[in-house]
């Protein structure tokens, strides 16, 4: 009687996975991103979660949830006065956000959350490594079902950003 109990349960489980699988996007995602703003570049890896429908928020009409894991490295050079000063930074983030039209391939997102500054170059004006807000706000390609994504958009870690990566 347990066997068939435990057997029912996991086919009814398995069952409501692929019907859900269906209509939406691929859950998880890894992409590449790469940001610039005039002299300071910067490029980062992401993992990003999509979890069930939470809100109705603004232009987020049945918005998901996300969760973003990633890090950035980040390369400034400033010269003032024939003194080059070259900075550069790693950035861990960790974020929560919004992402609309699950069903549709283009997508609004948004997210606040929390950096970490950690310089791995000290120079002159050298400031001590900081926990930070994160913002950003971008635009998002992803069929259902497709394993592409295409982000771009603007954030504080890269002023503007550019990312490719694989859904899954």
């Amino acid at each position: 009687m347990r066997f068939l109990f435990v057997f029912l349960f996991l086919a009814s489980f398995a069952i409501a996975q692929d019907i859900e699988k269906q209509n939406g996007l691929n859950k998880n995602s890894l992409s590449f991103n790469a940001g610039s703003i005039v002299f300071i570049n910067g490029i980062g890896l992401s993992y990003q979660r999509i979890f069930p429908k939470v809100i109705n928020f603004l232009s987020f009409k049945q918005a998901n949830s996300v969760v973003s894991i990633g890090t950035n490295i980040i390369h400034s050079e400033n010269s003032l006065w024939g003194i080059t000063e070259i900075n550069r930074f790693l950035i861990p983030h960790i974020s929560y956000g919004l992402i609309n039209n699950v069903e549709r391939d283009h997508h609004l997102e948004i997210y606040i959350g929390i950096f970490y500054r950690y310089e791995t170059s000290y120079s002159f004006s050298s400031e001590p490594n900081t926990i930070l807000p994160l913002v950003k706000f971008g635009y998002r390609y992803q069929a259902p079902q497709k394993n592409l994504v295409f982000k771009c958009g603007i954030g504080s870690v890269n002023l503007l950003y550019i990312g490719l990566g694989y859904a899954f």
